[in-house]
């Protein structure tokens, strides 16, 4: 599972700005849209690049995504996307080398929460894994009898966002279940205002 730290909000309408989350389970990438490389050696485990920005006139807002071994010419995936309206997006490798990878445009052009808030939504990026729920407490908060902050049916799906408390702690649980956690971060480490 991976929680999409973000700036919120896109530039100015002729550059593209994208990152690369590598969500994948066994591949460090180097991934490009339209042959700009905008992220080079993104290691898997859910790593970010940092934001890359491109004229859009250059790139076009439609063509192919390519997945390599970092360093590599061989594509491990080619995909053809369309950018989203505001131009400044997460791109998210999911999967492993031998089922196949999966990759996906997630649009980040949202408006940032008010008072000590985080927004915060998740990509369900563990192929392996049934339905999940997310949950994001205090640190010291138990999980039995609490509802889930984000609840996502199966591997690719993109919860909408929910404003959460940005330094809690986030722990993924089977769907339903509340005594066996997947993931548990100590901290999201999330600063108020902050869209992820």
């Amino acid at each position: 599972l991976s929680a999409l730290s973000a700036c919120g909000g896109g530039g100015p309408d002729d550059d593209a700005t994208l990152r690369a989350v590598n969500a994948a389970m066994d591949v460090e990438s180097d991934v490009q849209f339209s042959d700009w490389l905008f992220a080079g050696a993104v290691a898997y485990g859910c790593a970010a690049s940092s934001y890359a920005r491109h004229n859009l006139w250059a790139v076009g807002p439609r063509g192919p995504f390519e997945v390599r071994r970092a360093g590599g010419s061989v594509v491990l995936l080619r995909d053809t996307k369309t950018l989203p309206d505001g131009d400044t997006a997460s791109i998210a490798v999911m999967g492993n080398l031998a089922a196949g990878l999966r990759l996906r445009v997630i649009d980040e052009d949202t408006a940032r929460p008010g008072g000590a808030t985080a927004r915060l939504r998740m990509l369900h990026a563990w192929p392996l894994v049934g339905a999940v729920d997310a949950f994001v407490t205090r640190a010291d908060q138990t999980l039995t009898g609490r509802d889930p902050n984000h609840r996502l049916g199966a591997y690719e799906s993109l919860s909408a966002y929910a404003d959460v408390n940005g330094d809690g702690r986030l722990r993924i649980t089977p769907a339903g279940r509340t005594d066996l956690v997947l993931f548990d971060s100590a901290s999201i480490g999330l600063a108020a205002n902050q869209v992820a």
